[in-house]
């Protein structure tokens, strides 16, 4: 019970020191991903660096992962938002999304579409209203305007994008539908579940950092480069070039030559197949006939013992029954031992 109980646990540790790995080098991996498409994105790796900063720092209370929010902020500046509204825009989407990831995406990507356009098209009304907003009901309160006439006007190409992003920021602020609707999200259970993961990502991202750095920066390229003489040396070469390619010529050397021996030891034992085979037969008889001598040797013993009791035995009728227990002990080992006993005398 014990040693199961203990396995169970080593089990669970392996599996949770596999899990923290596994997490610090998609969160570390992310991160590097995601710093290279910001500093194309922004121009330079500093603006880079901080706009991962925000974001992380949003991710860490917010029901949102930071790759959502990562994808997000991709999508708006590759239709041209400017990055000092993203942050912003961000946390409007995701209040009308209510901390919803299909719809946060949905959102994301029909506002960056409306903003790229300048107008709000049917096509992007359709795209908001199926992710749970509709801009012109807001529209329509501000202005007076009917919803007929607000389409009229879309129509015409009318909407501008400026309109849609009043209308998400009335939405969004103070006395609006979905004011603080993010921060209620963040507070459920799965809100919750969703900050703390991102936290320990994080945590454990940054404590894996330097290993993870000198696993990519140094390791790797080594590894890659080895690979890639091998490679190359096995091509010209076969496994010998390909081995002194990647090793010093001594160490290559030592091990084509335990290559070759282990080979040509392989080579006799198939040529002299009968000869290995008659050495094995005769290994495998001795170990038979040393069982067999310790077994006689085992029966020489008990007989013995048997044997000596008899002085303690000085009456015929002792004598008798000793005999006769001597008779039947003999029987019984000769019985119980046949097969060893046998197979003596027939190697011998």
């Amino acid at each position: 019970f014990q040693f199961t109980v203990g396995m169970g646990m080593f089990d669970a540790l392996k599996t949770g020191i596999k899990s923290a790995w596994d997490a610090s080098i998609g969160f570390n991996s992310q991160m590097e991903q995601s710093e290279a498409a910001f500093t194309t994105l922004l121009g330079n790796a500093k603006n880079a660096k901080q706009m991962l900063s925000e974001l992380n720092s949003m991710a860490s209370s917010t029901p949102f992962e930071l790759t959502d929010l990562t994808k997000a902020s991709q999508t708006l500046l590759s239709f041209g938002i400017d990055s000092k509204n993203v942050m912003g825009d961000l946390k409007m989407l995701g209040d009308v999304s209510m901390g919803n990831k299909e719809k946060f995406n949905a959102l994301t990507l029909a506002f960056s579409q409306i903003q790229s356009t300048g107008k709000l098209t049917g096509q992007d009304l359709l795209q908001l209203i199926n992710a749970g907003f509709n801009p012109l009901q807001i529209i329509s309160k501000q202005t007076g305007e009917s919803m007929a006439e607000l389409k009229d006007k879309m129509s015409k190409g009318a909407i501008s994008a400026d309109m849609v992003t009043a209308a998400f920021q009335s939405a969004t602020e103070k006395g609006g539908l979905f004011y603080g609707a993010m921060d209620k999200q963040s507070k459920t259970f799965e809100g919750q579940m969703s900050t703390l993961s991102d936290n320990v990502k994080s945590t454990l991202g940054s404590v894996l950092k330097p290993e993870l750095e000198n696993l990519s920066n140094v390791i790797l390229p080594k590894a890659i480069n080895m690979v890639s003489k091998f490679a190359e040396g096995f091509k010209t070469g076969g496994m010998a070039g390909a081995l002194k390619a990647v090793f010093p010529p001594e160490v290559a050397s030592t091990i084509i030559n335990i290559g070759n021996a282990v080979k040509d030891v392989f080579g006799w034992i198939s040529q002299h197949g009968e000869l290995v085979k008659t050495i094995l037969i005769g290994i495998a008889a001795g170990f038979a006939a040393f069982k067999t001598i310790n077994a006689v040797k085992d029966a020489i013993t008990t007989v013995k013992s048997l044997s000596s009791a008899i002085g303690l035995l000085t009456s015929p009728m002792g004598t008798t029954i000793i005999i006769i227990g001597l008779l039947a002990a003999a029987a019984y080992l000769i019985i119980k031992n046949w097969g060893p006993i046998s197979a003596f005398f027939k190697n011998l």
